[in-house]
């Protein structure tokens, strides 16, 4: 959780925002893939793509966190190359 505050908090300096002016959509707590699956119910891809689809269209701009700039995790997982 550090990391991740702290990644925001230098985006928002390095982008001259102001945090009470600026309103994050972060896909995990929104979105939760797993807690889709774990809550009984079986969305077909379709219908995660979709619900997926029609989030990040609502987003307009896009942070990307990486955990390392010449191995990042991010591109390597299907999901994250979708977004």
């Amino acid at each position: 959780l550090d990391e991740f505050v702290g990644s925001i908090r230098s985006w928002l300096r390095r982008e001259n925002l102001c945090p009470d002016d600026t309103f994050l959509w972060v896909c995990f707590f929104c979105n939760n893939q797993y807690r889709i699956k774990d809550a009984g119910s079986q969305p077909s891809p379709q219908e995660l793509k979709t619900k997926f689809e029609h989030s990040l269209e609502q987003v307009g701009q896009m942070v990307i966190m990486m955990n390392d700039f010449f191995n990042p995790i991010y591109i390597k997982r299907a999901w994250c190359i979708f977004e």
